[in-house]
C-alpha cells in the first residue's frame, strides 16, 4: 500500500516527510528559476539564433550582446534538465520544447513566455498582498488594472494579443457542428487566430472580434491577409464595458492572465450563448442582458491576482 493510499484510509495519520518529499519541495521552489531562464533567453532572442543548429555560448554572446560566461552557465543549467542539448564540442542546441521559444515556430510560445516572465512574474511576487486583502496584486505592482495597463503600454498589449492569438480552437467549439452558424462573436479574440480558423472552415459564417486596440490592429492585419475582412466586424474596447449583441455563438478566447476573470463571458456576457446539445450542435440559448453580465464580470475582477 502506498503512503497516499494509507493516508486516505486513515485521514488522521500524520506522515513524516522523507528525503523524497524534501527533494520534491525544493524542485517546486526552484521552478521559477527555470521559467525565468527561459524568459531571459526568449526575450534576448537566443533560441532564434540557435534555430539552424547548435551554437557555442561564445558565438551566441557576441551576436546577442550578453555576457558569455553568464550565458554559458545558463545554457549548461538548462541542458542539465533536458531543455537544451549540449554537444561534445561544447555547443548547445534546441530541443522540441525550447524550439517553441523561437519566433518562427507555428504557435510560438515566445510571446507567452515574455508575458509570464514580466508582468505575471512580478505580480505573483506580491501574492501575499492578494491573500491578505483580496485585491489584485497586479494593481499593487503596476498601479492600475491589467487591461488599463495594456491600454497605456502598447508593447505589452502587443505581446499579450500575440500570445492569446496563438490559442487552438477550444475542444468544446471544435466538437460542435457549426454548419448553420450565422455570426460568431469572439470575446477577447486577440489577433484573430481562432476566428480565422472558424470562418475558414465555415464559409457561410460571419464574425465579430472584441478586444483592445492593439489586438484589433493585429486582427485586422491577420484577417485581411486571410481574405476574411469582408466577413468580420470589429468592436474595439474592453469586454468589461460592452459586448456586442446579436451574435448566434459567443466564444471567450481571453485566457492566461485574465482567464479566470473572463471565463464566464461565453455563458453570461451576451445575448446568444453557445451550448452543446445532445447532438453536439451549437445553438443559441435564451438571450440575456449583456449589462448584467458585465456587472458580474466587474465583481469577479476583484479576485484577480493579475
Amino acid at each position: 500500500m502506498t503512503a497516499g493510499a494509507a493516508q486516505r484510509r486513515d485521514p488522521g495519520r500524520v506522515e513524516t516527510p522523507g528525503p523524497a518529499d524534501r527533494a520534491a519541495l525544493m524542485q517546486i521552489l526552484s521552478s521559477p528559476w527555470v521559467a525565468q531562464s527561459c524568459y531571459a533567453l526568449a526575450k534576448i532572442g537566443i533560441p532564434d539564433l540557435m534555430a539552424e543548429g547548435p551554437r557555442t555560448a561564445a558565438d551566441l554572446a557576441v551576436e546577442s550582446g550578453v555576457n558569455p560566461r553568464a550565458l554559458e552557465r545558463m545554457l549548461r543549467a538548462l541542458a542539465s534538465i533536458g531543455l537544451l542539448r549540449e554537444t561534445s564540442l561544447g555547443a548547445f542546441g534546441l530541443t522540441p520544447l525550447t524550439r517553441l521559444l523561437t519566433t518562427a515556430t507555428v504557435r510560438s510560445g515566445r510571446p507567452a513566455t515574455i508575458m509570464f516572465g514580466e508582468e505575471v512574474f512580478r505580480s505573483f511576487a506580491e501574492i501575499v498582498y492578494t491573500l491578505r486583502t483580496g485585491r489584485p496584486a497586479f494593481e499593487k505592482v503596476y498601479g492600475q488594472p491589467f487591461y488599463d495597463y495594456l491600454g497605456d503600454h502598447p508593447e505589452a498589449a502587443q505581446t499579450f494579443a500575440t500570445a492569446m492569438g496563438g490559442a487552438a480552437v477550444p475542444h468544446a467549439l471544435a466538437a460542435c457542428d457549426l454548419s448553420g452558424l450565422g455570426t460568431l462573436v469572439d470575446v477577447g479574440g486577440g489577433n484573430g487566430g481562432l476566428l480565422a480558423k472558424v470562418l475558414a472552415a465555415n464559409p457561410q459564417a460571419r464574425g465579430v472580434l472584441v478586444d483592445l486596440p492593439e489586438a484589433v490592429r493585429q486582427a485586422r492585419d491577420r484577417l485581411g491577409r486571410a481574405g476574411l475582412t469582408g466577413r468580420v466586424g470589429f468592436a474595439e474596447g474592453s469586454f468589461f464595458d460592452q459586448v456586442p449583441a446579436g451574435g448566434d455563438v459567443y466564444v471567450r478566447t481571453a485566457r492566461g492572465v485574465a482567464g479566470r476573470t473572463a471565463r464566464g463571458v461565453a455563458g453570461r456576457t451576451a445575448r446568444g450563448v453557445a451550448r452543446r446539445t445532445a447532438r453536439g450542435v451549437a445553438r443559441p440559448t435564451a438571450r440575456r442582458d449583456p449589462g448584467r453580465a458585465v456587472r458580474g464580470l466587474r465583481r469577479r475582477a476583484s479576485s484577480w491576482i493579475c
